[in-house]
């Protein structure tokens, strides 16, 4: 085979719209191109990593996964044993607890005008907007949590997110951490 040959081995599949599986079309996926391919190679290492025998299978994150509306995700990955550790950025772990109070992100754009959105009190995630008079509430409830801690006690990041966990549960809060 020529190395134009080998090049040319391969052709790109245009995927057919049909009724099937979300395995089969990542299984269509793999067969296409760009990030098609890359979300269909991401599916087949995470099947590895489930049907291997004392795996521990960490989940890294730091984008705004929470204020998406992608964290439930997360939980029902957690939730049904698909992940044994998740690393995230604190952000998308305090953003999830937002919805989990009762608040709503919103739909927005990232051409807004940040100066009139501050005017409004609106905060802004790219483009999802959120109440900051909610978000304050947020934090209120954060520092409600650290205010139950013992005086100079001192707690490694998963003791921490652990009982805070345990606080939100108690509370009826619905989020990663609990």
């Amino acid at each position: 085979m020529s190395e134009r040959e080998r090049h040319l081995a391969r052709p790109a599949e245009s995927i057919a719209v049909e009724p099937r599986t979300i395995a089969e079309l990542l299984d269509a996926m793999g067969r296409t191109g760009f990030q098609g391919r890359s979300l269909a190679n991401a599916f087949e290492v995470f099947v590895r990593m489930i049907e291997a025998e004392d795996n521990t299978i960490f989940l890294g994150y730091a984008g705004s996964l929470s204020t998406t509306g992608q964290s439930g995700i997360v939980r029902w990955l957690i939730e049904n044993r698909f992940v044994d550790v998740v690393v995230a950025t604190g952000a998308n772990l305090s953003e999830d607890i937002f919805e989990g109070l009762g608040f709503r992100y919103y739909q927005g754009t990232h051409l807004a005008d940040d100066a009139e959105l501050l005017r409004l009190q609106i905060d802004r995630f790219y483009d999802i907007y959120a109440d900051e008079l909610e978000y304050r509430r947020l934090e209120a409830f954060i520092g409600e949590f650290i205010g139950t801690l013992e005086s100079g006690s001192v707690h490694s990041s998963a003791g921490f997110l652990r009982r805070f966990g345990e606080f939100q549960l108690a509370r009826g809060v619905e989020s990663i951490t609990a």
